[in-house]
């Protein structure tokens, strides 16, 4: 296929379980996070628009990614279509149907979720897809009948061979209105989420137990950006793009036909982005240095209040950043290399009560790689208008432990966050978004975070440590975020802090069994909740009856407590289910 020249070819290896995985060139020195994709869909590579800390090219992955189930095929030819239909359906008894303190009501729900996985490679194109919408019927309580969209996808197109592409990137899912009181959100994850994965909770968190159609949310963000790359022998290699994003969040009010929410109750954000870059070669022996001019618009409109509604008048709000930035790097030696950057950001928002940001940028840092499966970023300097450190890491403890961890501080709305973690996103085999610099986790802290207008300062931290023995699996996860008011169109918005940890067991009991478990804690300030806590326990035991049709068994346990009393509840869930492929 034809490729980015700014990226290295990747490579593949056998793993013990039948997973593709890719390897991916890491190009970034932590900075202000812009919309221009990090990650580019062939997986064989990422261009940052910030960035000049390179990690050596062609870093080796394959054990990372395998955690998140793998990533599609990137080879140099063509690798062929991979569609995979399915249905699902599941029943379910709850006692605590419309999740309230009190009065419980308990009732019986019927699931059907109809999905399609996309894994395709031409000589052109590249493309990852997992698309579930899910049909949620109460017998008791249609109040609560709903139907929610979940929809995870990339796809770079080669126009001209070498020289034009277009990367696509799509998300929807479903979050909590209010925050941690309900225990997560479907962003991000893979076949129909929360609703009908075999254990809500999953590595990464973020199942919809505790979520009633009152405190849901329809989120959805799309992003198109063609770009252009030029490579001038041992000289450089010089990259232009353009890019538009556009995310919006809407309250479930029943049925949502498209994965991307519609009509007037809608808060949305748009993105219009240019991005240039000049990268030199060789030809400058250990040191490479890189050149960026970043220019970005947005405009946001729609007030989402705590309870579900959009505010009405005037909410607009707009953002204008001009950022340029050069970057000088040294290769120590061929597993160290250290880069200082110097640069110019001109930050404006209207519409709020932010103090314009005009300011010099400067970051010093340094990526170590011990060895091919095993890489660690660290950068301190100023952007963004305050001094920060950003990190991003994964290490190989042994040949069946790694562990990865990002931290990042970033200025935005929180649809503007969450464009800037799907630009971050390559879409595992599973079919859920992971993290395509460290593989890990990337959607925590917009699961756990309640909904809200205005403009804030999101510092983020995810670790996540995962061992794999013959028939386990055993993954840690903790998502730790802070989300400080910038300024906004009201004076009703809130800062706050979440934090998740969450534990998952897998465990084969034979070839066609398996035992699923896992247990999170959740605690969140700020909000309509005020401070509050979770937990949440599910266990889930599938079955495959034949090779295209399984059946699965699940209780789930979800238990909140906040300072608001009407957040204090509790729901007991038995589940059972069939999915058949076709």
């Amino acid at each position: 296929m034809g490729t980015d020249p700014t990226h290295s070819s990747g490579s593949e290896r056998p793993a013990r379980i039948p997973l593709w995985a890719g390897a991916i060139a890491l190009s970034f020195l932590a900075g202000p996070a812009l919309a221009f994709p990090f990650i580019d869909a062939t997986n064989q590579g990422a261009a940052s628009a910030t960035s000049a800390l390179s990690a050596p090219d062609a870093q080796d992955l394959t054990h990372q990614l395998q955690i998140s189930n793998g990533l599609p095929i990137a080879g140099n030819g063509g690798g062929g279509w991979s569609i995979s239909p399915r249905l699902t359906i599941q029943e379910t008894l709850t006692d605590n149907v419309l999740q309230v303190h009190s009065p419980m009501r308990w009732d019986l729900t019927t699931i059907v979720s109809p999905g399609i996985s996309i894994a395709g490679q031409t000589q052109r194109t590249v493309v990852r897809l997992d698309y579930a919408p899910v049909l949620i019927v109460n017998a008791r309580t249609p109040s609560q009948n709903a139907l929610n969209q979940q929809l995870n996808g990339t796809a770079t197109i080669t126009a001209i061979e070498e020289f034009a592409f277009i990367d696509i990137r799509a998300l929807s899912g479903v979050q909590s209105l209010r925050g941690a009181a309900g225990a997560g959100g479907t962003i991000g994850a893979a076949n129909g989420g929360g609703f009908t994965a075999g254990s809500t909770t999953g590595l990464g968190g973020g199942g919809l137990t505790g979520n009633s159609l009152q405190n849901t949310v329809q989120t959805a963000s799309i992003g198109i950006s063609p770009y252009l790359v030029k490579r001038f022998g041992d000289i450089g290699t010089a990259r232009i793009g353009y890019s538009f994003n556009m995310s919006q969040s809407s309250p479930v009010k029943g049925i949502q036909l498209a994965p991307f929410p519609t009509g007037a109750a809608t808060q949305r954000f748009m993105t219009s982005e240019w991005n240039a870059q000049f990268k030199t070669g060789n030809f400058l022996n250990d040191f490479q240095d890189t050149i960026n001019l970043d220019f970005s618009q947005s405009n946001g409109s729609g007030q989402i209040n705590a309870f579900g509604s959009v505010t009405a008048g005037n909410n607009s709000l707009a953002s204008n950043r001009q950022i340029i930035s050069n970057d000088l790097s040294y290769a120590v030696s061929h597993k160290l290399k250290v880069t200082v950057s110097v640069g110019h950001e001109k930050i404006v928002y209207s519409g709020s009560n932010i103090k314009p940001i005009d300011d010099i940028t400067w970051s010093f840092g340094t990526t170590y790689t011990p060895n091919s499966r095993s890489e660690i970023t660290i950068s301190y300097g100023r952007q963004l208008g305050s001094q920060s450190l950003s990190f991003n890491g994964h290490v190989q403890v042994t040949p069946r432990t790694t562990i990865s961890a990002s931290y990042s501080d970033t200025l935005g709305t929180q649809l503007e966050n969450l464009q800037n973690q799907l630009n971050q996103g390559v879409v595992g085999a599973n079919g859920s978004f992971v993290n395509g610099q460290t593989g890990g986790q990337l959607f925590g802290s917009t699961n756990a975070a309640p909904l809200q207008s205005g403009v804030f300062h999101f510092k983020t931290l995810t670790a996540t440590a995962t061992t794999q023995l013959n028939r386990d699996t055993i993954g840690l996860t903790l998502n730790a975020s802070t989300q400080s008011s910038a300024g906004g169109t009201t004076a009703s918005q809130t800062s706050g802090q979440s934090t998740g940890l969450v534990l998952q067991w897998i465990h084969d009991l034979r070839p066609d069994m398996r035992l699923s478990t896992s247990a999170s804690f959740n605690t969140n300030s700020g909000g309509i909740t005020g401070s509050s806590r979770s937990v949440a326990f599910n266990t889930s035991l599938t079955y495959n009856l034949t090779e295209s049709v399984s059946a699965s068994a699940r209780y789930s346990y979800f238990k909140s407590t906040s300072q608001n009393t009407f957040f204090d509840l509790y729901e007991d869930i038995f589940v059972l289910g069939v999915t058949k492929q076709f």
